[in-house]
């Protein structure tokens, strides 16, 4: 038995069945411990919490850089990160109650930056285009979240709108003109 097992599991336990089933008595009893030895791997609940929301931000925002030209690597890490991010919202949002939203953007940063530069976006440039393209990509995760939430929220269109669709054209014109400017 060790931290990351315990932590796996309460990982599966909180992907299974939402994050109100965690708690330390059933985590022990998945487990086949007792209440005590949760606490000895992991201490209390509040750290409990926090190694699931180090977990979640290490996956979600582990994104892999496809493509061969600038503008489809660039859109590629917000395409990733948009995917995961929609996968298990409610997830993300134990990631943002405990702190570790940062965390959970750094390895994006990171990807953006090393693209942004590659496309020969400047230093300054770079790390504002990384904003915009992770606050373009939140908002779009954010806005599908509440229609997926509530549907009659959505604007009538004269046809239905392809979300992922709509995500990538905006992202690639707007890397485009991010990489242009």
């Amino acid at each position: 038995m060790s931290r990351d097992h315990v932590v796996g599991v309460a990982l599966d336990l909180v992907q299974a069945e939402g994050i109100d089933a965690l708690t330390m008595r059933r985590l022990a009893s998945e487990l086949g411990l007792a209440v005590t030895a949760i606490y000895w791997h992991v201490g209390d609940k509040q750290a409990l919490l926090d190694a699931l929301a180090e977990r979640i931000a290490a996956q979600v925002g582990d994104v892999e850089v496809r493509g061969d030209d600038p503008v489809t690597r660039i859109v590629s890490i917000g395409t990733a990160l948009r995917q995961n991010l929609l996968e298990q919202p409610e997830l993300v949002g134990l990631v943002h109650q405990q702190g570790h939203t940062a965390e959970l953007f750094q390895p994006v940063r990171v990807a953006l930056a090393r693209e942004l530069l590659a496309a020969g976006v400047d230093g300054d440039d770079a790390e504002l285009a990384s904003h915009v393209i992770l606050s373009h990509t939140s908002g779009s995760v954010l806005n599908d979240v509440q229609i997926a939430r509530a549907p009659v929220q959505q604007e009538a269109l004269s046809r239905p709108i392809d979300r992922d669709e709509l995500f990538d054209y905006s992202l690639t014109v707007l890397t485009k003109a991010l990489i242009d400017r």
